[in-house]
């Protein structure tokens, strides 16, 4: 029997306001409301969101992942 597949995700635990990126994602109204959750970039980098709470993400701001990409 194979053992099961651990895939390990890139974490985003800090979110920097108005910050330039060279990737991104689309959120709808609700989607910017985030704590922890899984998202896709545009250049296809899936990742998890772990905050410390709720944040309302604004349109420009950017998500830290913990190996210092935006």
């Amino acid at each position: 029997m194979n053992a099961p597949l651990t895939l390990t995700l890139p974490r985003a635990t800090t979110v920097l306001r108005a910050t330039p990126a060279t990737d991104w994602v689309v959120l709808d109204y609700e989607g910017r409301f985030l704590r922890r959750k899984r998202l896709t970039s545009g250049a296809g980098l899936s990742f998890l969101v772990d905050l410390a709470e709720t944040v309302s993400l604004d349109p420009g701001d950017a998500l830290r992942l913990e190996d210092g990409r935006l």
